[in-house]
């Protein structure tokens, strides 16, 4: 269980470098919230599709790297970043929460 929520936390970043809103849509609870610093906050997975599609339209070069995922209490797990993202390159750190069934119940992204 432990490995498997960090390998649906690596499929997510995986399919966000692939900017592949399709995969990641399964991934997340239909009431999840979208907390970012960089981008705002968001409720529901039609609200975080939308801003996905914007921002990978937008951002066609978008690339996060990460090292090592660290599963947390409360089935969250926990990342540091490097995103690449017009030519920039700023650090972060992400959590995702997962519910019982492993679906994605939040993500918090502080840049």
């Amino acid at each position: 269980d432990t490995l498997d929520l960090v390998s649906k936390a690596s499929a997510y970043v995986a399919a966000s470098n692939a900017r592949d809103v399709r995969a990641i849509e399964p991934m997340l609870h239909k009431d999840c919230r979208y907390i970012s610093t960089g981008v705002g906050e968001y409720t529901g997975r039609t609200e975080i599709l939308s801003m996905m599609t914007g921002f990978f339209a937008s951002n066609p070069d978008v690339h996060w790297t990460v090292a090592d995922y660290i599963l947390e209490p409360e089935r969250c797990v926990v990342f540091e970043f490097v995103v690449s993202l017009a030519g920039q390159h700023s650090n972060g750190t992400e959590r995702i929460w997962f519910s019982e069934d492993g679906v994605i119940t939040c993500i918090k992204v502080d840049r």
